[in-house]
């Protein structure tokens, strides 16, 4: 006897019904069609298709373990005509593709920009009034720091017409007038129109340092005339005078009997004299130092 179960393992061994078949079928198309559909809709893949056609077959290549891209060796024995081949149809594919390529990107850029202005404003009005009034200080410094900087590299921020610092006043003056340099001048200390500002100070006897033709302790008894080039040097003398004698002394205590025996000595002492005094003054200059009387003992 026949095992019932296998004539049911027969009948699921069947195949599904010749209906179900025929509507799978129905909906398939078969592959010459799809290439027609193909190559009528994009030209350039039918001429590039009828190129790979004429290639060589090379039965000797096993598609099965072959890469996909190629190694180093197999592209060096590439020719050139080849290769030519190759990157012309990449550049193809990448300018067909260039216009949606760039039309996506805009609109994702796009978007993306008013998504972060949408979110910046958004954060900007939870902000507190003195957030905000902060917010909008540093935007508006960045602003101006930018058109400040662009400005510097285009135009430049001062102006290149005329000198940055004043060198006559000549420009601003009411009048001016022209001299002769070569013609006789009237000095401005010298002039009797201008007000002399001298003074004396009493005898100073001290004693100088010895020389060949002194004795072991010259003396010398010296009193001076005093010029400044102001009335407040004058009167800083008068209010120091004491502390200036002092300095004079000193001044002469370096000098030698033979220096001061001479009229060039003593007037290398009357200008170490006006130089140690103007280094001491602090309200004016004294313009020179005058002999009134001197007398040397060996």
């Amino acid at each position: 006897m026949a095992d019932p179960k296998d004539s049911n393992q027969t009948k699921d061994q069947k195949g599904p019904p010749e209906e179900s078949l025929d509507g799978e079928t129905a909906d398939l198309i078969s592959l010459d069609q799809l290439e027609s559909m193909i190559l009528s809709a994009d030209p350039l893949f039918a001429e590039d298709l009828e190129k790979v056609r004429s290639l060589p077959v090379d039965k000797t290549i096993d598609l099965d373990i072959m890469d996909l891209e190629p190694t180093p060796a197999s592209s060096k024995n590439k020719s050139w005509n080849d290769r030519l081949y190759f990157y012309r149809v990449r550049f193809r594919a990448f300018y067909r593709d260039l216009g949606p390529n760039l039309k996506l990107v805009a609109k994702e850029g796009i978007a993306k920009s008013i998504n972060f202005v949408k979110d910046t404003v958004a954060a900007f009005k939870v902000l507190r009034w003195q957030l905000k009034l902060l917010a909008l200080t540093l935007g508006l410094a960045s602003v101006l720091t930018v058109v400040f900087v662009f400005r510097s590299f285009t135009h430049g921020v001062l102006p290149e017409e005329g000198a940055l610092l004043m060198t006559s006043l000549e420009e601003w003056a009411e009048q001016t007038y022209k001299y002769d340099a070569d013609a006789e001048m009237d000095s401005f200390y010298d002039s009797p129109r201008a007000i002399q500002n001298i003074m004396s100070l009493s005898k100073m006897i001290v004693n100088i340092r010895p020389s060949a033709g002194s004795g072991p302790n010259p003396m010398a008894a010296m009193e001076f005339f005093l010029e400044g080039m102001s009335p407040e040097a004058i009167v800083e003398v008068k209010d120091r005078e004491s502390e200036i004698r002092d300095l004079f002394q000193r001044t002469m205590e370096e000098m030698t009997f033979d220096e001061l025996a001479i009229a060039e000595g003593k007037q290398l002492l009357t200008e170490r004299l006006r130089q140690a005094l103007n280094a001491n003054l602090t309200k004016g200059k004294v313009r020179r130092v005058f002999i009134k009387e001197a007398v040397i003992k060996p």
